[in-house]
């Protein structure tokens, strides 16, 4: 029995950790889980029953599985990216001054194009690269690792897969390079246009930003053998 408790231990550790969410959501899934998966121990089916959930990451998708996402409200999604590209949009409206200021023919992108040409000044030549990493690697970073940014987490919004679990880290990463497109970042966004409610990168990373606050309770599965 103790070898039991040792496999459940492992796998509900694991599955935990594919779980988004507040961390008391997390913790009362993962104690369903664990019951479940003891009562299945005392009769017997442990093996049978981790067999037929696969992998902790599986199980983690078939307990936060909803028939349909609470998909973000887009006000709130807009609101949330203009907090979280605040370096970015400070970035684009100094390059402006500054093109003011010295008289030259200025204009005004969001996000600014990437630059490494000294002669641009050091705003081209730091500013934009630095706001770039931000708003890609490092938004990202906390995306995978916490399913939330800055931004997000005021909207109270998350990044989840479609099946509902964590994002991975380089997902999360990938689903922002189009802003190295510089103004054309928003060509990610046309199926909006089209009353989608996904970008096109999202799309590719099979990832979806949801309403924090509309999630759904969801009955935990039964994992009992059927006869």
């Amino acid at each position: 029995m103790r070898d039991d408790e040792q496999i459940i231990e492992d796998y509900a550790r694991e599955f935990e950790r594919h779980l988004v969410g507040p961390a008391k959501d997390k913790e009362r899934r993962t104690q369903e889980l664990v019951g479940h998966l003891s009562d299945a121990a005392e009769d017997g089916e442990l093996a049978g029953t981790l067999e037929r959930l696969g992998p902790p990451e599986s199980a983690a998708a078939t307990f936060a599985k909803k028939p349909t996402p609470d998909y973000a409200p887009l006000g709130r999604r807009i609101t949330a990216i203009l907090i979280d590209h605040l370096p970015l949009i400070g970035v684009s409206v100094a390059m402006l001054v500054q093109s003011i200021q010295r008289g030259h023919d200025y204009y005004f992108a969001l996000p600014p194009r990437l630059s490494f040409d000294q002669g641009d000044g050091l705003l081209h030549f730091v500013g934009v690269p630095l706001a770039i990493v931000w708003s890609i690697v490092v938004l990202g970073i906390m995306e995978g690792v916490r399913g939330t940014t800055p931004g997000k987490m005021l909207m109270k919004l998350r990044v989840v897969t479609e099946s509902g679990t964590k994002i991975h880290v380089g997902d999360g990463i990938f689903r922002r390079v189009c802003l190295l497109l510089g103004p054309f970042a928003w060509i990610d966004w046309l199926p909006i246009a089209f009353n989608e409610r996904r970008r096109i990168l999202e799309h590719l990373t099979h990832t979806v930003v949801i309403d924090a606050d509309g999630s759904r309770q969801q009955a935990a599965p039964s994992l009992k053998r059927r006869d």
